[in-house]
């Protein structure tokens, strides 16, 4: 599938909430807000020899995106050329995330640019 387009949505209580996966690319997430997202708030995934490419993920805002040992970041990126830009992140409790962006070993020409967050790292 290619350019695939969200724009403004909400998304709560879920496991996911954006992922890119595979085969594909140029999609355009934008001004979406993840709020309660479990697992993979935002994930750039490749799927065997497949990577997802030229994919923007711009002015996401995560609230309360919890992680727990099933999952390590809020932002995981793989493949090629992709960029998140403008993400704000919220937490209004004690948050119990540790990494907010991760890059896959076979990242390359990722961009992430974190606008605002409480607390968190980058790897």
């Amino acid at each position: 599938m290619y350019r695939f387009t969200s724009i403004g949505n909400y998304i709560e209580d879920a496991d996911n909430g954006i992922v890119f996966s595979g085969e594909g690319g140029q999609h355009l997430s934008m001004g979406d807000t993840l709020r309660n997202v479990t697992v993979s708030p935002i994930l750039m995934q490749s799927v065997s020899a497949d990577e997802p490419a030229a994919c923007r993920v711009l002015n996401a805002h995560l609230i309360d995106c919890d992680h727990t040992t099933t999952a390590v970041a809020l932002v995981a990126i793989q493949g090629i050329n992709n960029e998140v830009r403008g993400l704000k992140v919220t937490n209004t409790s004690s948050p119990a995330y540790n990494i907010i962006g991760w890059f896959g070993a076979d990242a390359n020409n990722c961009l992430l640019e974190i606008d605002r967050a409480d607390s968190g790292a980058l790897s």
